[in-house]
């Protein structure tokens, strides 16, 4: 009832070029993205080690990029970042086609890693200093509804063009793409610039519920580094899905997380409290997490879309709580640091789940790191709910 309405009018405000780009990025990257690790155990015979050691090179690569990155986002204009994100992106992906070897691989994915983390980061940063007030939750909704479209398609269609192509013309195929984006970069409006101290970025974390709340997401986090290591193999191996059954099955999440995130935007823009929301994202996720380890295919890709509909709302919560609570003018490094707790989550994710799925089942750090995040939703649930804290931060 609301969505049809105002979309096309929050979606102006946000900046068409940078909505676009979130999609087509998306779409490109997904082809590859979600199935990798079947390429680096079917193709390559990489180990269940080696392939969380893998994805905790792109953790850490991440988590070691967001504070610079987001820094340089203060003083350098994030259209600019992000065509050097997808120049990056696109050598990674080309020189993917063409090495083979464990060690090799490593570098190769840090170059991806570090390109993808510039150009999301980036892109992240352009819409939050883009924002325009109370529209803000609004904007927020239509930039992560075109990212996750672009997902939900790119892993349904990933799935024919692997089948059809294979991995190596695949990943040549995305690199082409990603070269192709840079004029549409170019079309993204200036952001407003500040030469902020690193004592500045300090005092913004001082305060003692941005502190527990950094630690919150690297817990809640590790969920994310179990999907990486183990969500496709556990299709393959425990639901036995062909690679066009999983694009469907994965494309069906991210619909619920681009409705769940369309839903929410004009409703958040008038709560003073996020607890409800807060609440049943973690529940949702949790759950759908845990419940997708049922042998029934049906009913696994339920839950699934329920644990899309908790992350959605996870995402607007993060995304509208950061804007709510530091200034425009340090938003990019502050940004960034939330990455790096996002990344330091995933790191622990990786190392742990990847090993642990090649020993016991891939179902297992599915259904664990999905009790994580219900454990995390009591001290929201017992939490007194809390009024906007964006003066008191733009204060600091």
């Amino acid at each position: 009832m609301v969505a049809p309405v105002h979309v096309s009018s929050e979606v102006r405000h946000a900046g068409w070029p940078a909505i676009l780009l979130a999609f087509l990025f998306s779409l490109v990257t997904s082809v590859g993205n979600f199935y990798f690790t079947l390429y680096f155990r079917n193709e390559l015979g990489f180990s269940g080690a080696q392939i969380g050691t893998l994805f905790a090179v792109q953790a850490v690569t991440g988590l070691v990029a967001a504070f610079p990155t987001g820094m340089g986002n203060d003083r350098v204009t994030s259209r600019t970042l992000v065509a050097l994100g997808l120049v990056g992106q696109s050598a990674g992906l080309a020189l993917m086609a063409a090495v083979k070897a464990f060690m090799p691989i490593v570098a190769v994915f840090f170059l991806g890693t570090l390109s993808a983390a510039v150009f999301k980061l980036s892109l992240d940063v352009q819409v939050l200093k883009r924002g325009t007030g109370d529209r803000m939750p609004a904007q927020i909704g239509s930039f992560q509804a075109g990212r996750f479209l672009g997902i939900a398609v790119g892993v349904v269609v990933g799935g024919y063009v692997l089948t059809a192509l294979d991995f190596v013309p695949a990943f040549l195929v995305a690199a082409g793409a990603c070269m192709a984006l840079l004029p549409l970069a170019g079309l993204l409006r200036p952001t407003p610039l500040s030469r902020a101290r690193l004592s500045d970025y300090r005092a913004d974390y001082a305060r003692p519920r941005v502190l527990l709340f950094c630690l919150w997401l690297v817990l809640f986090a590790t969920h994310w580094g179990a999907e990486f290591t183990c969500y496709s193999l556990f299709l393959q191996d425990n639901l036995g899905l062909s690679m066009q059954q999983m694009g469907w099955y994965m494309g069906a999440e991210f619909v619920a997380i681009v409705l769940t995130t369309l839903t929410l935007g004009y409703p958040l823009r008038r709560l003073a409290d996020r607890q409800g929301v807060f609440a049943f994202g973690l529940l949702a996720s949790g759950i759908g997490h845990v419940g997708m380890v049922v042998d029934n295919v049906l009913l696994s890709a339920l839950f699934r879309v329920v644990h899309g509909c908790g992350d959605g709302a996870m995402f607007m919560v993060f995304y509208v709580g950061i804007f709510r609570i530091f200034s425009l003018e340090r938003m990019g490094g502050n940004f960034g640091v939330v990455n790096m707790m996002t990344m330091a989550g995933m790191v622990v994710g990786s190392v742990v789940f990847g090993a642990l799925g090649a020993s016991v089942g891939y179902e297992v750090p599915l259904w664990v790191s999905g009790l994580v995040t219900l454990a995390l939703a009591g001290p929201v649930l017992l939490t007194r709910p809390a009024g906007d804290p964006r003066g008191a931060a733009q204060a600091t």
